[in-house]
């Protein structure tokens, strides 16, 4: 760090009491200032719950697996089959009946782990003191 002579201004290494040019008493630097030290009151709670209860954990994992059903049978399952051309099929893929029944129910059964997931982690914060705030405006 670079420290200016009061006097001429030159500019001198740290290292150095005196200026390298006019030989003045370069001013010492300021100690440094003390720690803050906080006070943390330990009788104080938290305004929410900081730790998840195991019926949060298991209402999280059944949303999670709930939407990844959702998307994956609505959005990646393939209901075709491949079958042979002939003159009364001119593509290669028709849906199947049997795999659209199989999407349909992946994706009612996506549905229901979403909201029964959704209805434990509502349970859980109520029984827990977090009960919604109701809006009182119009």
């Amino acid at each position: 760090m670079i420290r200016k002579c009061p006097k001429c201004g030159y500019p001198n290494p740290d290292t150095l009491d005196r200026c390298f040019q006019c030989g003045a008493e370069l001013v010492a630097k300021p100690p440094p200032a003390p720690p803050i030290r906080v006070r943390t009151n330990p009788q104080r709670q938290p305004a929410f719950q900081t730790e998840l209860s195991p019926l949060t954990t298991f209402a999280a994992v059944l949303i999670l697996i709930g939407v990844g059903a959702i998307f994956y049978y609505a959005f990646l399952f393939d209901v075709t089959v491949p079958v042979e051309v002939s003159e009364f099929i001119p593509t290669g893929r028709v849906n199947n009946i049997g795999l659209m029944n199989e999407r349909l129910i992946g994706i009612i059964c996506g549905f229901g782990s979403t909201f029964i997931g959704i209805i434990l982690a509502i349970v859980d914060a109520v029984s827990a003191g977090l009960k919604p705030r109701r809006d009182s405006s119009p």
